[in-house]
């Protein structure tokens, strides 16, 4: 929105919920423009209840509308935890990185085929066509580069003054340690 000339003056931001709720309160027009994923992303579209402004489950998409990719599906913890449980943490990594790079070498139809029935919406032809539509996201090495890692700081520092008037030390809030020691033993 600010990339594009608009201030947060300009909107109002309500929070609706992500999934089902966000695209009812679409389909109902009680709200006129909603930031989403995948799968709902594919099921807006599919019932044409809105036309996509920017798609940024592509590169492109991210870049035009973020300035570069911004990270979502990540693991999170603390630190007290990475440093009380790093054998865990370790094992949460290979498990993550190695589903990243079946997925890479993979077409959808497998992924729905191995995902559990219950996850797959209820549609598996959806549940594939979603992933088709937000495949290009996945990291298939599973690393955070400083300037990925950035992007949620610029955006939400676009419109929350806490945030960006906040001295973040972007290099504290992400490490790669796990993720490299992963690609020496998944395969």
């Amino acid at each position: 929105m600010t990339r594009s000339g608009l201030s947060t003056k300009d909107v109002s931001f309500i929070g609706v919920g992500s999934g089902a709720p966000g695209m009812t309160a679409l389909e109902r027009k009680e709200v006129d423009a909603l930031v989403y994923f995948d799968p709902v992303a594919t099921m807006v579209e599919k019932r044409k209840t809105a036309k996509p402004l920017v798609d940024t489950r592509n590169a492109a998409g991210a870049m035009q509308a973020f300035g570069g990719n911004y990270p979502t599906a990540c693991l999170y913890t603390t630190r007290k935890f990475i440093e009380q449980n790093p054998e865990t943490v370790q094992r949460m990594v290979n498990a993550f990185l190695r589903t990243l790079k079946w997925m890479a070498a993979n077409p959808p139809e497998a992924i729905a085929d191995k995902t559990p029935k219950n996850e797959l919406l209820g549609d598996k032809a959806l549940f594939t066509e979603a992933l088709r539509n937000s495949r290009g996201i996945f990291s298939t090495d599973g690393l955070f580069n400083e300037q990925d890692a950035m992007i949620p700081v610029k955006v939400l520092g676009s419109y929350d003054e806490k945030i960006a008037k906040a001295n973040i030390d972007i290099k504290k809030t992400f490490t790669n340690q796990f993720v490299l020691a992963a690609q020496k033993q998944v395969k």
